[in-house]
């Protein structure tokens, strides 16, 4: 990280009050992970902005998460930072997950930690510095989530390609740590990102009601996009960044893509005005694919095969840029995998509102039993 530009922040000479920030963790069946992001948390609280972790167990836990469960729970106060536990008998999408530890929450700010993330060392300092340099004029502030030390080969390659143009386009941000350009540039939902989010428990949090609970996926999209709407203030810096899982392996990876772009979706639902030509040129490449594929007359053309060569110049070009043969392969994965997500999510919305507007029709078709 030496060699980054680091986003200049005003010098303020306060600090934030001890104990200013609750970390709130949702976690399922994932108990290493778990143990992972809140050994980080003790770790950094000699900076003495951590009042509380909540850990939200998303259905019955398993064997392994119930020993770490165990495992913290034998620390008692002897632990650095109090950790409470919340379990959900019936597991839940995660927005709604969330959501159950908002209301013990009394500290200033939260932090959205997810458990496949970990904070590096550090942080405790440096969040400290960020809350101090944003005391009263900013309600959301994130960072980039890299890919951790010790990774496999394909979680390198694929946290690479996720940081480029080419791989996350208008949310790059989130996976690399790219300062934005002047202090005055706004930010969206685009480059904030939920395993580390720190979220001012105030008003604006308070009168848009937490996270949607309906959302499979995306819902931090949703609700900074509300919040933004409702006159919250945003920031991304890069100082402010964890370690965070890749998935390891092509269908775990093409999995968490599709189901992201199906949240994306949702989301959109929504809040229409958030779309961007980003989120469906995917889409529109996987249909192109399938019509490559399907139409003998399409592949003979000259004109129509243009779009895919400058595809492939590009996938080549930004492939060599990362330094990796599985780059080659990674980006078409990610594009069609979002695509896909976005083209299922998009039909299944459609059906549904063909349906509802087709029993609203049976409904005024129904004879009036007064007559």
């Amino acid at each position: 990280m030496g060699s980054l530009q680091i986003q200049s922040w005003p010098q303020i000479g306060a600090i934030p009050p001890e104990g200013s920030v609750s970390v709130v963790i949702a976690t399922a069946e994932r108990g290493a992970w778990l143990d992972r992001a809140l050994r980080s948390v003790m770790r950094e609280a000699g900076a003495r902005v951590f009042a509380r972790v909540f850990v939200v167990l998303n259905g019955r836990p398993d064997a392994e998460t119930q020993r770490v469960r165990s495992a913290w729970e034998a620390f008692g106060s002897a632990s650095p930072v109090a950790v409470d536990w919340i379990e959900l008998d019936v597991p839940i999408y995660p927005g709604a997950a969330r959501n159950q530890a908002l209301p013990r929450v009394s500290t200033e700010w939260i932090l959205f930690l997810d458990d496949d993330a970990y904070l590096p060392e550090g942080a405790g300092r440096r969040i400290a510095a960020t809350l101090a340099a944003a005391m009263r004029d900013v309600d959301l502030i994130g960072g980039p989530n890299l890919t951790p030390p010790g990774s496999s080969s394909f979680q390198t390659d694929a946290g690479r390609a996720l940081g480029t143009l080419w791989g996350s386009w208008i949310s790059r941000r989130r996976f690399a740590p790219l300062p934005v350009s002047t202090g005055d540039e706004a930010v969206s939902d685009h480059d904030l990102m939920l395993c580390n989010l720190l979220v001012r428990n105030g008003t604006i949090l308070r009168r848009c009601g937490g996270f949607d609970s309906s959302l499979v996926c995306a819902e931090e999209n949703d609700l900074i996009r509300r919040m933004i709407a409702a006159g919250a203030n945003a920031r991304y810096d890069i100082r402010f960044w964890v370690f965070h899982e890749r998935r390891d392996g092509w269908r775990r990876f093409c999995r968490q893509v599709f189901v992201y772009a199906r949240g994306r979706v949702q989301a959109l639902q929504r809040s229409p005005g958030g779309l961007h030509l980003a989120h469906v040129l995917p889409s529109i490449a996987v249909a192109y694919g399938l019509a490559w594929v399907l139409s003998p007359s399409l592949r003979s053309s000259f004109s129509a095969a243009l779009p895919a060569l400058l595809y492939l110049l590009l996938n080549t070009a930004f492939a060599i840029r990362c330094s990796s043969f599985r780059s080659f392969f990674l980006f078409p994965a990610i594009h069609a995998s979002y695509g896909l997500g976005f083209l299922w999510e998009g039909g299944r919305a459609l059906v549904g509102t063909i349906n509802r507007v087709s029993a609203r029709g049976r409904t005024r078709e129904l004879p009036n039993p007064r007559l």
